[in-house]
């Protein structure tokens, strides 16, 4: 209990009541919260995270699905050559991700002048480009994620449905994907908690349009404005915890 007050109760009341608190900052009126969805700029950073991070889970869930019933339900060689390539890029900073995204698609990028297709340059700083960074991340996160738990798909349901004469097409609609929605919608809810609070690729890449964790970093930082930052903290937070919430709730139903 003392550990729980002191790592999350205290921290999230004190976030909570910066959030709340008048802004310090001279000509800012009003408090954190009020001033991070009342103001448009604000709004539209907010939703274009969620809906960029929305975007990102669904893709990572679907483009994920087959690499994570082969590494749960397979058996071949190399599987786990396999399993740490997908573990590699978990291993790399947002920061990092990010100028991998420059140095292949930026202004001077390898992909660009190598295919001589002009295009191309400048593409890692818009949103295409924002949004294959974090697949690079969550793509893997999402298969490992899912791997886990079709593991422990009961393959004794399976064999009863065939031998109860069910076709493989009956079987994998009524029996298998039944058992991997709460699978998909677990790694859903991680993938998009970590899209919507991820910093570094956004940092590197989202020079074109506003992301909330970029103008808390810059409301910290820059105009030295506790409250605003502190508000969207908050936001940020009560959103991954709803969403984490909403597919748990679902996915133990």
């Amino acid at each position: 209990m003392a550990v729980v007050l002191a790592a999350f109760v205290w921290p999230l009341g004190r976030l909570c009541a910066l959030a709340l608190s008048s802004s310090s900052a001279p000509g800012d009126e009003g408090r954190g919260l009020s001033r991070v969805l009342g103001d448009p700029y604000n709004r539209r950073a907010l939703f274009d995270s969620i809906g960029l991070s929305v975007g990102v889970a669904v893709v990572s869930v679907l483009l994920c699905l087959p690499a994570a019933i082969a590494l749960a339900r397979g058996r071949f060689r190399g599987r786990a050559v396999l399993r740490g390539l997908f573990a590699l890029p978990l291993s790399l900073s947002g920061v990092v991700v990010g100028f991998l995204a420059v140095a292949m698609l930026g202004n001077a990028g390898a992909l660009p002048a190598i295919l001589h297709a002009d295009w191309l340059k400048g593409s890692a700083y818009g949103l295409g480009g924002l949004a294959l960074s974090y697949l690079y991340f969550e793509i893997p996160r999402a298969t490992l994620t899912m791997e886990a738990a079709l593991a422990a798909v009961d393959d004794g349901l399976l064999e009863a449905a065939r031998t109860l004469g069910a076709r493989r097409w009956q079987v994998a609609r009524w029996v298998f994907w039944p058992l991997c929605a709460p699978a998909m919608r677990a790694a859903f809810g991680v993938t998009f908690s970590a899209s919507l609070g991820s910093f570094g690729v956004a940092l590197i890449l989202a020079a074109r349009f506003p992301l909330l964790p970029v103008e808390l970093y810059r409301a910290f930082t820059g105009t030295l404005d506790d409250s605003l930052a502190a508000a969207m903290a908050l936001l940020l937070a009560v959103v991954a915890v709803v969403v984490l919430f909403l597919t748990g709730t679902r996915g133990r139903r």
